[in-house]
C-alpha cells in the first residue's frame, strides 16, 4: 500500500466539486419536476380525532359531500355536533348527504343547508365519508373512531364521482 500525496486529496475534492457544480442545474430541474400528484395523509383516533375532521371541514369553508351512518356520528359527538351545525350555518357551508333509509325523519336529516337522499339498508357501511376541497375523510365509526384524512385532488375527484353515482341511485 502506497500513501497518496495529501495535496492530491484536495485536488480530487476540487475536481468532484466542479463536476457537481456542472450538473447542479439539471438536478434542480429534476427536483422541481412533479412526477406525482402531491398528497398528504393524516390519521386521527378517538372522538377528538373525529372532531378534528369536522373542524377541518369548517376551516376549509367549502361545501361538502358525504355518505354513511350519520346516526353513529351524532351519538359519538352529541354536544359538539350542535356547535358544528351552528358554525356551518354561520359560515354558509352547504352539504349534500346520503343516509340510509332507517335515518329518514331523524333530527340530523333536517339540519340547515343540507340536501339529503336515502339509500336502502343494502348499501349500509360502517364507514362514513366526507369530501371537501381536495380532501377525503374516511371515518370508521366505532366506539373509538378511526379517521383517515387524505389530501389529494385526484382521490377527492374519484370519491366525488362515487358520490355522484350514489346520489343518482338514492331517493329523496
Amino acid at each position: 500500500i502506497l500513501s497518496v500525496e495529501p495535496g492530491k486529496l484536495l485536488s480530487l475534492l476540487k475536481e468532484r466539486e466542479e463536476r457537481l457544480r456542472n450538473i447542479l442545474p439539471e438536478l434542480k430541474k429534476l427536483k422541481d419536476t412533479k412526477f406525482y400528484t402531491p398528497h398528504e395523509v393524516q390519521y386521527f383516533k378517538g372522538k377528538q380525532g373525529l372532531k378534528s375532521i369536522f373542524d377541518d371541514i369548517l376551516n376549509e369553508g367549502s361545501d361538502y359531500l358525504g355518505w354513511g351512518p350519520e346516526r353513529k356520528i351524532e351519538s359519538l359527538l352529541k354536544y359538539y355536533f350542535i356547535h358544528y351545525i351552528n358554525a356551518r350555518r354561520k359560515r354558509k357551508i352547504h352539504a349534500k348527504l346520503i343516509y340510509f333509509e332507517d335515518s329518514r325523519g331523524a333530527n340530523y336529516t333536517k339540519n340547515p343547508l343540507i340536501q339529503v337522499k336515502y339509500l336502502p339498508r343494502l348499501f349500509y357501511l360502517t364507514t362514513a365519508h366526507r369530501i371537501y376541497g381536495d380532501k377525503v375523510a374516511i371515518i370508521l365509526l366505532e366506539d373509538d373512531p378511526l379517521c383517515i384524512l387524505i389530501k389529494n385532488k385526484k382521490i377527492a375527484d374519484s370519491y366525488r364521482n362515487q358520490f355522484n353515482i350514489l346520489w343518482k341511485i338514492a331517493k329523496k
